[in-house]
């Protein structure tokens, strides 16, 4: 029983374990979410909206690959924002993201290269990561953003139509003339350059009647063609698969008359050489073009052909086949063939050596062709070497190593997966090599880092508090075993036991909270090591280009390891700044020093960082649910702050990204000024709100520092704990707009006169409210007054004033109704203005 005594005495109880755990605040780095639109036609200048996290104002900018100018720094303009229709559970309890506008110009010059272009962010407060530019050939046009239902938009072929799916349900259409008997290709791009976008395309004619359409995907897009059947005017409606759209959902449609290139034959070509391609597509039978590689000095090439599109092709060292010539072959070599028929096999001849390693590399998905390889390899009496169909997970492209034991012919045959495909696009590129001789190559699992700088008094951890912990975990256990032996004799055992779980229980979820938020402190950035041939040697790994006072750990990767974790420490000293890194890895290889350079998964060869300041100030809540909040009220969050050592003033407002989508609620800006720890952040809810459902609000603040060279920088602090969330549940609104019609005729030069009828619970009844007519921004030519409801009143006249050229009535006109002094209620009624039948 002693023993038990002396276990009370060491008892760690949950609050104080709690708060053992020392705050420090991180900056919430920067990212990007879309660029729109999201390319340009070369020789133009091209005004474009990037889409932005924790931006705060502007931030800096940064376009990979010449052929386009930009501005540096961008500002933050006004964000296009659509609410659309209300969703309901279980997506409204999704998180959903809500990134800022901000402005940039792209020149482009006239002989930039074709393709895709990475860009990127930076701030005080770390780097993003990279998103594609596509720069084009044809002229482009905006979409003309407007709310409601879609109004279609003329255009003349050959066009780029850019445009984004926004807001959910969105319906875009794009017109265009075309005569009879014309080839019309219509190539919609999304996924491609990593929009989010599901893309369904369909087209129809004047009479808004399905025009059948050939279809294939590229890239996951889809591509359509067809032979117009009369002449007139088309149709093309783009929306997403599940009727889905937000910001992010951009999109390039190419629209224009055949031919247009849709897959070449073969998929590449021998650096210094000129081949003669065969071209495929609509309107495109057995059209070849020549296509040179002399000045080539890329590993691919983008080949602009006439007008009919363009052709992305590999681009080699090595001696290449193209079929139907074949021969027998030795390594290296290539061969380039396709399987243009269902349940066809192409056969490839090779001499290999007794013992030589040889391997055996097919490209085909990675390059974008349909083709599902299965290669297999036989011996000139034809017995099966061996067999390859995927590679690895989530890579259909075979790959074979293999060494003979005796010289000979050896034969090489490919097919598709599935005996009943096959086509002119599915072709593959086989590459014969001798086995790689030992080497390395070095991946960086990002083309961008963040650290954040140690505070002032060095680097807090929670190593201690974890051994205190761990020990006390230990002893836990002992004194278990004691309590479940004596469980029989004592009656008090059967409840220590369950204290001791209990303690035991919560000592291990705090272990782990603290060693989480350590890892946090000293995030570790995993270089990945890919071993060739039998190499096993050690790495060596130098970085160059670090800021002064940054420093890195970890940098050699073991004999036999696949990895290194490299740790980044920046010093309290370290400026607040970015910077381009090249990390290089050196071995030794049969005496000699080798060393490779370091590539992203971006392609890029390079690390920016980011060196980020401790965030000295957060703010903290008490959790509490809001049950029964009703809609178009107001509710004050009060929460206290933290500020450390900052003592300026502080802004608050709606977080840039929420755990929950906010269905409606807007911004507010709340300036807490200096010397004040408190506040209170006002939540508006609008008035249509999912009743029963839970809201879960998160705010930011934000402050200007001066750090210790002068330069001063925003920074900012979210907390997505339950514990600094608005917490809501939500309720009918305590407010009603009727009206005895929902629908009105709206005939030009003439007046609407709408009877409005305000239902009020009891607690709004004495507050005077305004009643008030709200149009959509692109409607034109009507204007109404607004009318004053005062207490106990329930009934309103709004006159609405229609001009010579009213509309268009695309979209619901809002009949709001709102309190003119605090407690704020309002309530929302929508109406539909039509024209007249002719």
């Amino acid at each position: 029983m002693k023993c038990f005594k002396r276990a009370t005495a060491n008892k760690m109880p949950a609050a104080f374990l709690a708060a053992s755990m020392p705050f420090t605040a991180f900056a919430e780095p920067p990212d990007i979410e879309y660029i729109y639109p999201a390319g340009a036609q070369r020789g133009t200048t091209v005004p474009v909206r990037i889409g932005g996290y924790y931006f705060h104002g502007q931030a800096n900018f940064e376009m990979l690959g010449g052929g386009v100018q930009f501005q540096p720094i961008i500002k933050r303009t006004h964000t296009i924002w659509f609410e659309g229709p209300l969703i309901h559970q279980p997506l409204s309890q999704r998180s959903e993201d809500y990134p800022k506008d901000h402005l940039n110009t792209f020149i482009v010059a006239k002989d930039a290269a074709l393709g895709e272009r990475l860009w990127r962010c930076w701030t005080s407060e770390g780097v993003t990561k990279t998103l594609k530019f596509v720069i084009g050939d044809f002229p482009e046009v905006m979409e003309i953003e407007i709310d409601g239902r879609p109004i279609p938009q003329k255009i003349t072929l050959p066009v780029t139509a850019n445009g984004r799916i926004f807001p959910r349900e969105d319906v875009d259409v794009w017109t265009f003339a075309a005569k009879a008997g014309e080839t019309i290709v219509c190539d919609a791009a999304a996924k491609r350059f990593g929009s989010p976008l599901n893309i369904v395309l369909a087209v129809r004619d004047e009479k808004n009647t399905p025009v059948a359409t050939n279809k294939t995907l590229r890239g996951g897009d889809p591509i359509h063609w067809f032979k117009a059947p009369r002449d007139g005017r088309y149709a093309v409606h783009i929306r997403d698969a599940k009727f889905w759209g937000l910001q992010n959902h951009v999109y390039r449609l190419t629209l224009k008359r055949g031919p247009h290139i849709l897959s070449q034959f073969p998929l590449g070509a021998q650096r210094g050489t000129a081949i003669d391609a065969e071209l495929n597509g609509p309107a495109l039978p057995s059209q070849r073009s020549v296509v040179s590689f002399e000045n080539v000095s890329a590993n691919s090439h983008i080949a602009a052909i006439k007008d009919w599109g363009t052709a992305r092709f590999v681009v080699s060292d090595f001696p290449e086949q193209l079929e139907p010539k074949k021969s027998t072959a030795m390594a290296p070599i290539i061969f380039n063939g396709r399987i243009a028929k269902p349940g066809e096999t192409d056969e490839w001849k090779i001499n290999l050596r007794e013992n030589q390693k040889i391997t055996l590399d097919l490209a085909a998905a990675k390059l974008g062709s349909p083709l599902d390889a299965v290669l297999t390899l036989y011996d000139s009496e034809g017995r099966q070497m061996a067999t390859n169909d995927d590679r690895a997970k989530d890579n259909p492209d075979p790959r074979i190593e293999f060494s003979p034991k005796k010289a000979g012919e050896f034969t090489l045959k490919i097919r598709d997966r599935f005996n009943s495909r096959g086509g002119l696009d599915f072709s593959y590129r086989l590459t014969a090599t001798e086995s790689e001789t030992p080497g390395f190559s070095i991946t960086l699992p990002a083309s961008f880092y963040n650290v954040t700088r140690d505070p002032k008094g060095g680097l807090e951890t929670n190593e201690e508090e974890i051994a205190t912990l761990e020990k006390r975990i230990f002893q836990i256990a002992t004194e278990l075993k004691a309590a479940q032996a004596a469980r029989k004799s004592d009656p008090k055992a059967a409840m220590r036991i369950r204290e001791l779980s209990s303690e035991s229980r919560i000592a291990q979820q705090s272990v782990k909270r603290l060693k989480a938020a350590d890892a946090k402190r000293r995030p570790k950035f995993k270089v990945a090591l890919s071993r060739l041939g039998d190499f096993k040697g050690e790495v060596q790994l130098k970085i160059s280009g670090l800021p002064e006072n940054v420093s890195v750990h970890n940098t050699t990767i073991a004999a036999g390891a696949s990895s290194a974790e490299l740790v980044f420490i920046a010093l309290a000293n370290a400026k607040i700044s970015s910077s381009e890194l090249i990390i290089e890895g050196t071995a030794m290889l049969d005496g000699k020093s080798i060393t490779r350079t370091a590539t992203a998964a971006d392609g890029t060869s390079s690390l920016r960082i980011g060196v980020a300041p401790a965030v000295p100030f957060k703010h903290r809540g008490v959790y509490r649910i809001i049950t029964g909040l009703p809609g178009g009220t107001t509710y004050h969050r009060k929460y206290s702050i933290d500020r450390g050592d900052f003592t300026g003033p502080i802004t608050v407002r709606l977080a840039d990204k929420q755990i929950r989508h906010l269905q409606g609620v807007r911004d507010h800006i709340v300036t807490v000024p200096e010397g004040t720890d408190d506040f209170a952040f006002p939540v508006k809810f609008p008035a249509r709100i999912e009743v029963g459902r839970t809201s879960r609000v998160c705010v930011m603040l934000v402050g200007e520092m001066t750090d210790f060279d002068g330069s001063k920088h925003k920074i900012s602090y979210t907390s997505r704990e339950r514990d600094d969330q608005l917490i809501s549940v939500a309720a009918e609104g305590l407010v009603t707009v009727q009206t005895n019609s929902n629908s009105f005729t709206a005939r030009p030069n003439s007046e609407i006169v709408i009877p409005v009828t305000i239902r009020r619970e009891p607690a709004v009844r004495t507050q005077p409210m305004r009643v008030e007519l709200l149009l959509p921004g692109h409607m034109n030519d009507i204007f109404a007054e607004p009318a004053l409801l005062r207490p106990n009143e329930s009934k309103v006249l709004l006159k609405a004033k229609i001009g010579a050229s009213p509309g268009p009535w695309n979209a619901p006109l809002l009949i709001r109704a709102t309190t003119t002094s605090a407690p704020r209620h309002l309530a929302e009624k929508e109406v539909e203005f039509v024209a007249p039948l002719r």
